[in-house]
């Protein structure tokens, strides 16, 4: 019987020669084709995953401190925003003081005590 004698097949890719000897059949050559290229797709998919892992802790990290940076000027905003409430609370008070206390007919200096008591009132 005459046995199918396969092809000899010459390969040169990347730099790489390689000849291969009496392959009998092209599907061989494809399966064998298809398990390096999975091989290789599943090494560089598993690389990505690991820096993608990678950069989203280095995310979080550059979140995290912006977040405390962030609270750290929302404190300091509010602490000045309430001390310049405060402040015009009191002056409001001793408008509000003056305004029922004062008379026309007061003299400045009776205006003036007014005002002291006014002032003494509102703090």
């Amino acid at each position: 019987m005459n046995e199918p004698t396969g092809a000899d097949l010459g390969i040169d890719a990347f730099g790489v020669k390689a000849n291969i000897k009496n392959v009998k059949s092209l599907n061989t050559i494809l399966t064998f084709y298809a398990a390096v290229v999975a091989t290789v797709v599943a090494a560089i998919l598993g690389i990505h995953s690991v820096q993608a892992k990678d950069d989203s802790k280095t995310v979080a990290q550059q979140l995290k401190e912006s977040n405390k940076e962030v609270a750290a000027t929302l404190r300091e905003t509010t602490r000045d925003q309430n001390a310049v409430t405060k402040e015009l609370v009191r002056e409001l008070k001793t408008q509000n003081c003056l305004t029922v206390r004062i008379r026309p007919q007061m003299t400045a200096t009776e205006r003036a005590e007014e005002r002291a008591f006014c002032a003494g009132l509102a703090r």
